[in-house]
């Protein structure tokens, strides 16, 4: 009996603690002038990145009931500026017409003259079969080409993205709270998500606070 109260008790304390954080997210998206952005509900995601939707907040699956409403806080801030950014440095390179006639598309012409090549030479054969092979082959073969190029065009340096990030956040909360924060996620070793550490595709909470401390 004392068991399901117990239980009652942590499902009562933590659907609480989403609606207070959904609540300070509108709150953030409001004050950082995303207002389109409008979460009503939080998953949880086995990656250690939180991410603010439309209509959903996705949060670490490794920090779920470590962290407190207040503690979310400034590591919400700081992804709702990081996102921005990060859009903001992929349109800049995108629309620089240098970097767009010099490299990306001198890259694509190529491959796409063979995929216009195949798909011309596909017209003179009769067999569905063997038509449907040519033009399906050339397709994939096309965009195993263009998709990791776009990928390499389109990369920006995220990990200076985030330490920038984390500075405007401190416009917003306060710079102390946000160490402390980071200072426990280092600590219980929360951001170690071993294929993340092991791709090297996330930036540690560690490093974050050394550039904070730096600021």
């Amino acid at each position: 009996m004392e068991e399901q109260t117990l239980d009652s008790f942590r499902a009562t304390s933590s659907t609480s603690d989403e609606e207070t954080i959904i609540r300070y997210t509108r709150d953030l998206c409001q004050q950082l002038g995303v207002s389109e952005l409008n979460p009503q509900k939080i998953s949880w995601s086995p990656l250690n990145r939180v991410l603010v939707l439309y209509n959903s907040v996705r949060l670490p699956r490794r920090m779920m009931d470590h962290l407190t409403p207040d503690e979310w806080k400034p590591l919400i801030a700081s992804s709702i500026i990081y996102e921005g950014l990060v859009a903001d440095a992929r349109y800049k390179k995108f629309n620089d017409k240098k970097l767009v006639l010099t490299h990306f598309l001198p890259q694509m012409l190529v491959p796409t003259l063979l995929l216009v090549g195949a798909i011309r030479l596909s017209f003179g054969v009769n067999e569905f079969v063997y038509k449907s092979i040519l033009l399906l082959g050339s397709l994939a073969g096309y965009m195993s080409f263009e998709l990791p190029m776009m990928r390499r065009f389109l990369s920006v340096d995220t990990k200076d993205i985030q330490f920038r990030a984390d500075m405007e956040a401190t416009e917003t909360v306060e710079k102390e709270s946000f160490l402390r924060v980071l200072e426990k996620i280092d600590g219980m070793g929360l951001d170690k998500a071993p294929l993340e550490s092991l791709l090297k595709i996330s930036t540690s909470a560690r490093q974050r606070i050394q550039k904070l401390q730096n600021h």
